[in-house]
């Protein structure tokens, strides 16, 4: 087996869009990030996180972010590679939940 990285550039792509009782209120806005990944010589393992949260927005309404992330990896860097899911989900779910507490305050939604 070679000792050659395999690298590959992909693009990540983020779309976001702010509704109200199901209706848009709000621009879809994207995000097209180019990311450089290095291939694996043998079939990764996989790693994945998952974290949803629902903001109560009052008047029945609510907010639900979601984020998730699949790492592959080698069986051997599965602990680090869930240390950085958990790290990367965490990071993204706090960054939603001020964007979406900052577009209610614009708007005078009282959230909970």
């Amino acid at each position: 087996m070679s000792d050659t990285k395999i690298i590959k550039s992909v693009l990540l792509e983020v779309t976001r869009q702010f509704r109200r009782s199901g209706k848009a209120v709000g621009p879809l806005d994207t995000e097209v990030e180019t990311l450089t990944v290095e291939g694996f010589h043998v079939p990764p393992a996989e790693v994945e996180v998952r974290k949803s949260v629902t903001l109560n927005m009052g008047n029945y309404e609510s907010a639900q972010i979601s984020v998730g992330i699949r790492v592959p990896c080698y069986r051997e860097e599965v602990q680090e590679a869930y240390g950085y899911a958990i790290e990367f989900v965490d990071a993204k779910v706090i960054e939603q939940q001020t964007s979406v507490k900052e577009w209610a305050t614009k708007r005078g939604v009282t959230y909970f």
